[in-house]
């Protein structure tokens, strides 16, 4: 089977950002498919061209097996209307086929959102073409939008997003969704969408694999690697550090928390940490992808939160949650969403979100434990890991949902390529 994977914003090593395509990609290829990510060149996050020369609008690029095809877009800083600029070129380019009249045609696209405006080109070049069209929904919006984002129901984008979104459900011919409870939206927005799978992000178990903790360190180090976004709540992970300063585990050592990552809160925490003399904290630069096993090695605990929200009542999927669980250290989650896979996997400790006092109580409770009961969290976490996030797992899933969307497609699949661009 030819799958092409739209998403605007996919990564590949050694990015310092989830990689989901680029593993679905590599296992999908090892079963004999063909596939293409197809994404922008422009990295969002660092606000940088990172793959295209001038004068290039497009370039192809095997990375480690696993072929992408690289489209330019317009630079943006921090504006919205940058951002939003970006979102509509790449659009455009995927409906003009840039680029794609080069490759042999797939037997299927699936389009991942968000942005929604990369799932809706998706969906305009499978028609284009007569091929089933798959939506992969990752974060619901423009629902995230308006109860993270804090933004109007009423503004103009918000409602033009809205249409597209309920437009997307109506059409797929198959839904794929990293939320557990995400059916229930979609149902909402649209009855007769197409049937939801639920294939959560995952993570390559190898690659992450640590060994034992250590307690033969001079502190007690509490990790936290990942986004410095508004829903990630950090700022009661630096309140709890400011509770437990001085505090240390049962052999003595000092607990200190860190911060690995970036993101438009750091700064921020960063200030908050150094004008209230919060000395536990130390803020790391972001990592390539490659490093963060190095990274959680050193680490004796990790820690994650979320900012409450009704959203999580569909539930959430975090790459840095089961690399944790993968990695074999005990967690602190704080969250309330519908599903909570360290208490499922009994791999630490859960408490209320934005609680910093809970926070703290979690750590010092973790801390106070022996390295054997630690341990047992850890396996505990890892056997978890492997029987619902491996990415060998994921990946037979993945291919399942597209080789249904082509058995069930009422598309009368075509050869002809795009026309040049």
């Amino acid at each position: 089977m030819r799958i092409w994977i739209v998403h605007q914003n996919a990564y590949a090593p050694p990015e310092s950002a989830g990689t989901r395509h680029f593993e679905l990609a590599r296992r999908l290829i090892a079963r004999g498919h063909d596939v293409l990510i197809v994404a922008t060149s422009f990295y969002h996050k660092s606000k940088v061209e990172t793959r295209l020369y001038d004068g290039e609008s497009w370039a192809r690029e095997t990375i480690l097996g696993v072929p992408y095809l690289w489209i330019k877009t317009p630079a943006y800083g921090n504006g919205a209307l940058g951002r939003m600029w970006n979102w509509a070129v790449f659009m455009a380019r995927i409906w003009r086929g840039t680029g794609l009249s080069e490759q042999a045609p797939p037997d299927v696209v699936v389009g991942s959102s968000p942005p929604l405006t990369s799932a809706f080109a998706a969906r305009g070049l499978a028609r284009k073409l007569r091929v089933p069209f798959v939506l992969e929904v990752r974060d619901l919006w423009p629902l995230t939008l308006l109860e993270v984002g804090g933004h109007s129901p009423r503004h103009p984008v918000i409602r033009g997003l809205a249409a597209m979104e309920r437009s997307l459900y109506r059409s797929a011919d198959r839904i794929i969704s990293l939320l557990p409870a995400a059916e229930e939206w979609i149902r909402t927005v649209a009855p007769k969408a197409a049937p939801v799978t639920w294939i959560p992000n995952g993570v390559d178990l190898e690659a992450m694999y640590v060994s034992a903790a250590s307690t033969g360190d001079a502190t007690f180090d509490v990790v936290y690697a990942g986004a410095h976004g508004r829903a990630n709540g950090l700022a009661s992970i630096v309140d709890a550090a400011a509770l437990m300063s001085g505090e240390t585990d049962a052999d003595g050592r000092e607990i200190r928390f860190h911060f690995f990552g970036d993101g438009p809160e750091k700064g921020e925490l960063k200030a908050r940490a150094v004008r209230e003399r919060v000395t536990n904290v130390h803020f790391h630069d972001p990592v390539p992808k490659t490093d963060i096993p190095g990274i959680l090695a050193e680490a004796d605990a990790f820690v994650v939160t979320l900012k409450h929200s009704p959203l999580y009542k569909y539930g959430m999927s975090l790459n840095k949650l089961f690399e944790y669980l993968a990695a074999g250290r005990p967690i602190v989650f704080g969250g309330d969403a519908v599903n909570d896979p360290v208490a499922e996997a009994g791999a630490g400790i859960s408490v209320a979100p934005e609680d910093p006092r809970a926070l703290a109580e979690a750590v010092r409770t973790l801390a106070a434990l022996s390295g054997a009961e630690r341990q047992a969290m850890c396996e505990r976490g890892r056997v978890y890991a492997r029987a619902h996030h491996d990415f060998d797992l994921l990946a037979v899933r993945f291919e399942t949902v597209l080789e249904e969307a082509r058995a069930g497609s009422k598309t009368d699949p075509i050869s002809r390529p795009l026309a040049r661009v």
